[in-house]
């Protein structure tokens, strides 16, 4: 439902992409199972047959890696390729299934989703992560399981010793000290833990630098690993989901069945424009009169490609959204109260009839997010801004 933004500057997209590549490299064991299939990649291509750069393929873009079918199969049954080359003796055959078992050791999902999850965390702020991408009813985020402070003083000063041992290398011992200290006199800088704790310590409380992060997401292979076992690692095959769309719904369901033709159906693709296809209507035989209940209307997806239509079956949208129609029947009876015309009336009450003072009367009577801000930030956004332009109301944000 809505396509992700990735960083656009050159520099920061590459550099993203290195940092991703960096969270297996990292790792010892990571490198030595990737050299492990340089030692064949070199023979395999002395002999003419295809092989795989694992680097790239962790970061290549979708569309590209939907069109590398040909290695896709070939990694899926190394054999394929003794149709093609039967003059090839059982040495070599013996060297493709030798390369196939190491790069898909390399590329094994199990055991790194967290290092996977940890990067999207991370990279909350240049994702945008807000709304699920898939469906734009609940929220995909991350949270810390501490109250709200101002700044690292005030936590010092008012967290009890359970939270002051959420952070990094603060234990009993540590928060014991803490609160000794504090109840002598309240801190009014860090620096006055110096007596007790250590640099790195004192250094982790200023940042609030936690043990651990929660996340309210699932990623999900866009294809599925079980039979795409060569993208199970990819960057661009993974997409934030949450939990319905994920687990009850999608499954291992494909949603593109022709990778090269539908490729474009995942919101990690280029082109991927399920906004501009797809649109929230509803059918009122009496719009200018208020509708007493949800009953009274019905709420239908109208789509310019139909090939979105596999995206809305597998997570249930229209059953999903039949259930926020009371969203719709809000917008449709606001805007018959409030017209153009009274808002301005309204306006001109205030001895502000600016435009910019309307346009702020209609953000408090329609809600703000069907006129600015990007469309995953805010639960059913989507819905919100197509049925406000059926309406007509003005001045709606394009998505």
């Amino acid at each position: 439902m809505i396509k992700i933004s990735y960083p656009i500057d050159p520099i920061e997209l590459q550099k993203f992409k290195q940092d991703y590549i960096d969270i297996f490299f990292k790792y010892v064991q990571y490198r030595d199972a990737v050299e492990d299939t340089y030692k064949i990649k070199s023979k395999l291509n002395n002999l003419g047959i295809p092989s795989i750069d694992i680097k790239i393929l962790l970061v290549e873009d979708f569309s590209t890696l939907c069109e590398k079918e040909e290695k896709i199969d070939y990694l899926k049954l190394s054999s394929a390729y003794f149709t093609k080359y039967p003059e090839k003796d059982l040495k070599v055959e013996d060297y493709c299934t030798k390369y196939k078992s190491k790069v898909l050791k390399a590329l094994n999902y199990e055991g790194r989703q967290a290092q996977i999850s940890n990067f999207f965390m991370q990279n909350n702020d240049k994702l945008q992560l807000g709304t699920c991408y898939t469906c734009n009813i609940d929220f995909i985020n991350m949270f810390d399981d501490i109250g709200d402070y101002q700044n690292s003083v005030e936590f010092c000063n008012e967290a009890d010793a359970i939270e002051l041992q959420k952070i990094e290398k603060i234990d009993e011992v540590q928060a014991s000290k803490i609160i000794k200290i504090r109840n002598i006199s309240l801190l009014t800088s860090i620096s006055q833990l110096s007596s007790v704790l250590t640099a790195e310590e004192i250094d982790f409380l200023n940042n609030m630098t936690l043990k651990q992060q929660y996340k309210h997401f699932t990623l999900d292979h866009f294809l599925d690993k079980g039979s795409n076992p060569i993208l199970s690692l990819s960057l661009f095959n993974f997409v934030p989901m949450c939990y319905p769309c994920n687990s009850l719904f999608k499954r291992t369901l494909p949603i593109v069945v022709d990778k090269k033709k539908d490729c474009y159906l995942s919101p990690t693709h280029k082109d991927y424009m399920f906004d501009a296809n797809v649109s929230f209507s509803y059918i009122n035989h009496n719009p200018t009169s208020k509708i007493d209940n949800v009953e009274d209307f019905q709420l239908k997806l109208a789509y310019k490609d139909d090939a979105y239509k596999i995206h809305s079956r597998i997570f249930k949208l229209d059953g999903r959204y039949k259930a926020h129609k009371e969203i719709v029947l809000d917008l449709h009876n606001n805007s018959i109260d409030y017209s153009e015309t009274q808002i301005k009336e309204f306006a001109k009450m205030s001895k502000n009839n600016t435009i910019e003072n309307r346009s702020n009367i209609k953000k408090v009577i329609f809600g703000k997010e069907i006129f600015d801000g990007e469309v995953q930030k805010i639960p059913l956004t989507k819905l919100k801004r197509d049925i406000a332009k059926q309406i007509g109301i003005d001045g709606v944000k394009e998505t």
